[in-house]
């Protein structure tokens, strides 16, 4: 085949995502030529379809004369369990197009037989069910009449005057070079924003291909879908799932009392005159609030009610009371809008805590960032969040709502620690408080909606800065007390050195420096040298303008630096795969720190070596630490202490000194870091470096392209299924095992990870929906389901715990932890990892409808527990629903295999964690049997000891016998012979 250039012509183009409205990022004309074919998978109606379309796309097909064509999704759709015909569907309808749109000259009906014979080979059953989607798909696929359709107007068209992203804006006064964001804005970001890319021109990024922070933020994602999430603040519970949950980072929170809010406005508007009853309406939004039962939606509502009450009160001359009541009208005109809730966690609980603490919590959607995967709105139990239909109104109230959002302050440190302790809402939504560690992954890049994966970057990144920014508060105060106390250290040394009592020398020695300017250390070798009857050590005060140069531009660096961001907290090394699709688009980098691609597959190489590069560097500052302390403290044998600071590597660095260092995060796909790199990955576990690997599981199995027919079995030595015992095995790395279903759990993993000082695994499942099958506001309910069939059970292990082994490692966050299967709903049934995969069509080759010829039908559940022999004969199957509308569906050999395996790892981890073993039986007959001994031997020492006492007192009873009846014979003897006598 030869070359066919990177201008190769498309001749049609199909779309087979069932996202609707297409997302902006896909253009699926690219690269069609004039009279290409486009056939888009939807049953939604021409005009429908065409409003789907992005109006760069529109402009496009009426551009180029593109032929459009429409076809239904097929029956895979309606019957996930079935053989999927979705392919021949698709298959037969773009035949059906290409025939239509006069591409192809054969007639339908030797189409039609030769795909039949291609298919001869397959059971009849199946074929007639591949043939009759192909013959169908041929039939119905439908030709959009575009004469009647207009092309759209571009929102980007329509807002070209709206202001730079927050990012551009935040470091447009600090950002001034060739490599800042804000130039990146001015001469790229805005072409690709407004679709003139066609005018771009040479560019420093396009030239060492890459990309500055956080210009994803460029993206607006609003002409890509239909629907948008409105927020009822009156029905918000302040749970925080949904901004726990969004993948995108489109869901700005804030939680706020009300004096910072009437702050805000102030600052915002100018209005100083409210200033002086700010604290008397603060006051009053809560006590009006407290026992309110409908309290108002916004915060201009809450204003005003506030004020109403506060007027008739007020004993102020009329000219201050106009004052206030225009600059509170100004202030209601400015941030009125903005949506906020009475809540029981931020408000009642935090007033019942301290007087005039409450606050108010304040939720809204970013319309430029969300893709509307619905993610945040399946989550909401109260229903705060509901669909609300896109047009031009509503978007534009939106984004009011949004730049007033922006302008509020951070949530404050303490009401995040306090609502991280609430076991309603947990650490994980508590984190998300912080506006730095809320966009730690900001929206706008090419991932799909309601992605998996994102979810579980951006809460592991959000864990991360939350972990790093105490650690790089505390440093940078380090940093400036030690600089301070070098920079008194050389003024002192000055004041005894310099010959201050004869200035006349130093003025000569100034007049002989020609430069307006004198640098210290030039000043110090002049005097020297000038002056015979004074020494200075110039070595000395050359060492100590050193280090004080060396703090302080590290002290810069890590607060503020080139870009005013700041040293970024942690560093990213993306393995190839999925994720590097999304993470990698030129211009939309959603990341604010550091982040490698590696093109070359061996990504873990490449994270040692940024490590080692990230270990030095801050070897090199604590080394300027410590040679500060010297100077400073002036230690015996400074000397010899000084030449081995000059070796010191960073193995030499105390636990406290290593945390200083940035962690680098690998992140990859379980393909990746789980297939073929699997050694590499090992060897970083056994390794001292401190890098903490993120794994993206799929949870494929390797069965995810198989059909009914398939009798192969799953490989048992598949590695990418048993990654998380193949690394408890290296028992020197924290290892952790999480969902995003659970975030507190994942959350607590990845502090741990951190805490750590050595290499740690984080394996995270990550849902696909596109790619997995399922619709993409079930993203979470499906890694829910993977924990609670056993798919993938949590657990961490800490090498740093306690005992050995077993004790170091923990299952909690696994529902019924010492039973084999969970039951769920009314009717108890328990769950098995077959019953999850049910529920993603990737796994539809695995299922059929069971027949007749299926003998002795058994539930699955009940088949696993059966042993080989007793399985002969018998069918696995998994039973949907009720009578009359029940279905059972037959699940194949290799299906069954997994679930099997999947269960005996679950066992594996029950034992090793000592929650359920074979042995405790064992023990327990022990115990019991040592009880027994011990209790029989303590009857037999109680009953001879009873015996021996028995014995004696019958001993004495017959000695005291024995004595009185001796007494009384002897006083019957003297009584007769005294009567004789």
């Amino acid at each position: 085949l030869q070359d066919p250039g990177d201008e190769v012509a498309v001749d049609v183009a199909v779309v087979a995502t069932e996202q609707m409205p297409l997302p902006t990022a896909m253009n699926p004309a690219e690269g069609l030529g004039d009279g290409g074919v486009l056939l888009i998978r939807s049953d939604l109606s021409e005009q429908e379809l065409w409003q789907a379309l992005t109006p760069d796309l529109q402009k496009l097909i009426q551009q180029r004369n593109l032929k459009v064509f429409c076809t239904a999704p097929g029956p895979v759709a309606q019957q996930p369990g079935e053989t999927d015909p979705a392919q021949d569907h698709l298959l037969g309808s773009l035949f059906g197009s290409l025939v239509s749109a006069g591409l192809l000259t054969q007639k339908a009906r030797r189409i039609i037989s030769t795909r039949q014979q291609a298919l001869d080979d397959l059971p009849r059953q199946q074929r007639d069910a591949l043939m009759e989607a192909f013959q169908s798909g041929f039939d119905q696929v439908r030709r959009v009449d575009l004469a009647s359709l207009t092309v759209a107007e571009s929102p980007d068209s329509i807002h070209r005057d709206r202001e730079a992203p927050v990012a551009v804006q935040h470091l447009g006064q600090a950002d001034n070079h060739y490599a800042s964001l804000p130039r990146f804005w001015d001469q790229v970001g805005v072409l690709y924003r407004d679709g003139e890319m066609d005018t771009l021109t040479a560019d420093p990024y396009l030239a060492t291909g890459t990309m500055p922070p956080l210009s994803s933020t460029f993206s607006d994602t609003s002409a890509s879908r239909g629907m948008l999430p409105v927020f009822d603040s009156t029905l918000c519970s302040g749970c925080g799932q949904c901004w726990t949950q969004c993948p995108d980072s489109a869901i700005g929170v804030v939680a706020i009392n009300p004096a910072a809010l009437i702050d805000t406005g102030i600052k915002s508007t100018g209005a100083d005159s409210v200033r002086q009853v700010s604290s008397q309406l603060s006051a009053r939004m809560i006590s009006q609030n407290k026992q309110a039962d409908a309290p108002p939606p916004t915060a201009g509502e809450m204003l005003d009610e506030a004020f109403t009450w506060l007027g008739g009160k007020m004993t102020l001359p009329e000219e201050r009371k106009q004052a206030i009541e225009e600059g509170l009208a100004a202030i209601v005109a400015d941030i009125g809008p903005l949506p906020v809730a009475v809540t029981q966690p931020f408000f009642h609980a935090a007033e019942a805590k301290q007087k005039d603490s409450a606050e108010l919590l304040s939720v809204v959607v970013n319309p430029d960032a969300c893709k509307a995967c619905g993610l945040c709105i399946t989550a909401c139990e109260p229903g705060a969040l509901h669909a609300g239909e896109q047009d031009a109104e509503l978007l534009d109230q939106a984004r009011a709502i949004w730049k007033i959002w922006i302008k509020t302050p951070d949530t404050l440190a303490d009401t995040i620690e306090r609502i991280s302790e609430d076991p309603e809402i947990g650490p994980m939504a508590a984190i998300l408080l912080s506006r730095y560690c809320q966009f730690a992954l900001a929206g706008g890049d090419g991932a799909e909606a309601g992605s998996g994966e994102k979810i579980a970057v951006r809460l592991t990144l959000s864990a991360t800065e939350f972990r790093q920014q105490p650690l790089v508060q505390r440093f940078a105060q380090e940093l400036e007390k030690t600089s301070d106390e070098i920079s008194v250290l050389i003024h002192e040394t000055l004041a005894g050195i310099l010959p201050v009592e004869d200035l006349d020398v130093v003025a000569q020695v100034l007049k002989r420096i020609l430069t307006p300017r004198v640098d210290l250390k030039t000043l110090a070798r002049e005097v020297e040298t000038a002056v015979a009857d004074h020494s200075i050590d110039t070595a000395y005060l050359l060492r100590l303008t050193d280090l004080s140069k060396q703090l302080t531009d590290c002290h810069w660096r890590l607060l503020g630096g080139e870009h005013g961001l700041g040293r970024a907290r942690f560093g990213l090394a993306v393995a190839p795969g999925s994720m590097a699709a999304w993470a990698g688009t030129f211009p939309h980098n959603p990341f604010q720190a550091p982040v490698v691609l590696d093109m070359t597959g061996d990504a873990a190489q490449l994270a040692a070596g940024l490590m080692e590069g990230q270990l030095a560097e801050t070897t090199d500052v604590v080394r300027s630490l410590r040679q500060a302390q010297l100077e400073i403290d002036k230690p015996d044998g400074i000397d010899w202490k000084r030449e081995a600071l000059a070796r010191m590597t960073w193995k030499d660095l105390s636990e406290e000194e290593l945390e200083l260092c940035p962690p680098l995060i690998l992140v990859g796909s379980d393909e990746i870091l789980a297939g073929r790199g699997l050694a590499q990955v090992i060897w970083l576990l056994n390794s001292r470096l401190p890098i903490k690997i993120l794994i993206l599981d799929a949870l494929d199995f390797g069965l995810a392209s198989e059909q009914v027919s398939d009798t192969r079995q799953a490989p048992r030595n598949n590695p990418r299924a048993k990654l998380g015992l193949l690394a408890l095995a290296q028992r020197n790395a924290f290892i952790a095992q999480t969902s995003i279903s659970d975030p507190r759990h994942l959350s607590q993993s990845v502090l741990n990870a951190l805490r750590f000082n050595g290499p740690a695994l984080i394996n995270v499942h990550a849902p696909s929906p596109e790619r997995h099958g399922f619709a993409m506001d079930r993203t979470v309910e499906q890694a829910r389901l993977a924990v609670a069939s056993r798919a993938m059970p949590l657990f961490r292990y800490d090498p740093a715990g306690e005992g050995v082994f077993g004790t170091r490692l923990n299952l909690d966050g696994n529902p019924q932890p010492k039973q084999i299967l969970i039951s769920e709903g009314d009717a108890g049934q328990r769950l098995t990892p077959a019953h999850w995969a049910l529920t993603e069509r990737r796994f539809a080759g695995c299922f059929s409808i069971l027949g007749d010829a299926d003998t002795a039908p058994v539930a699955l559940e009940e088949f696993l527990e059966l042993d080989t022999k007793s399985r002969r004969g018998k069918t696995p199957c998994i039973t949907v629903g009720e009578q009359p509308d029940e279905i059972r569906y037959r699940v194949n050999s290799s299906l069954v295999e997994m679930a099997e395996e999947r269960i005996q790892i679950w066992r594996s981890l029950q034992e090793l964690a000592g929650v359920v073993t074979p042995f405790t039986a064992k023990v327990e007959q022990e115990i019991r049997e040592t009880v027994a001994g011990e209790h029989k031997a303590e009857i037999d020492a109680q009953k001879q000891e009873s015996d021996e006492r028995i014995h004696e007192l019958q001993q004495s009873v017959k000695m005291e016998i024995a004595a009185k009846i001796r007494g009384r014979l002897l006083e019957l003897a003297a009584h007769k012979r005294d009567s004789l006598t």
